[in-house]
């Protein structure tokens, strides 16, 4: 009932096969090419730059070359005197804008550098102006939001439809306003960022 074996009895052993034997060549070669290739990444020097490769590379992450501030919202009425001063550290030649055009000097603006002086505001005056100066380290900008209304704007646009219930007290403190006289509100408005 069993099977039988006829023709040359086997051994039972793996060491002593031939193919057991080819295998240990292999791996023993495996392992003498994985030991040279790791000693001679081991004893190869560090690659470095050459001294002309170092000064024609640049930073992997530039510093910032413009530098943009958030505006400064600038409320005033028509008439007043609108003065945005632009203190740029280490800054080279300023120059202003409006609107993105560039702004000169006329009968009602006056720009002495860091300053810009316009007298009797309008609502044409209104818009977003800016301040630039390019200097060692890049272009620095700073922004103004000017706005020439007849009432500053409470930021509560929902009650203007009706009357506030505050009304009487908001009158109240109109008059003790104006009632200091104009020593306090000359109509300046000097804005730093």
């Amino acid at each position: 009932m069993g099977s039988e074996s006829r023709g040359r009895r086997r051994r039972a052993r793996w060491v002593n096969t031939p193919s057991s034997k080819g295998m240990s060549t292999w791996a023993w070669l495996l392992g003498a090419v994985l030991l040279s290739l790791l000693s001679v990444a081991t004893a190869r020097p560090p690659v470095t730059a050459t001294e002309e490769e170092e000064t024609t590379l640049e930073p992997e992450e530039p510093p910032t070359k413009y530098q943009i501030s958030k505006p400064t919202v600038c409320s005033v009425h028509p008439g007043e005197l609108v003065k945005l001063s632009c203190p740029l550290p280490e800054a080279g030649p300023i120059t202003w804008t409006k609107d993105g055009s560039s702004l000169g000097p006329n009968n009602r603006t006056l720009i002495d550098q860091e300053w810009l002086q316009i007298r009797d505001a309008t609502p044409k005056d209104s818009g977003l102006y800016a301040c630039s100066a390019v200097g060692p380290l890049g272009s620095d900008t700073l922004c103004f939001i000017v706005n020439v209304t007849d009432a500053i704007s409470s930021g509560d646009d929902e009650d203007d439809t009706e009357r506030s219930e505050d009304a009487p007290a908001d009158g109240e403190q109109m008059r003790e306003y104006l009632g200091r006289g104009s020593a306090k509100h000359d109509g300046n408005v000097t804005q730093h960022s």
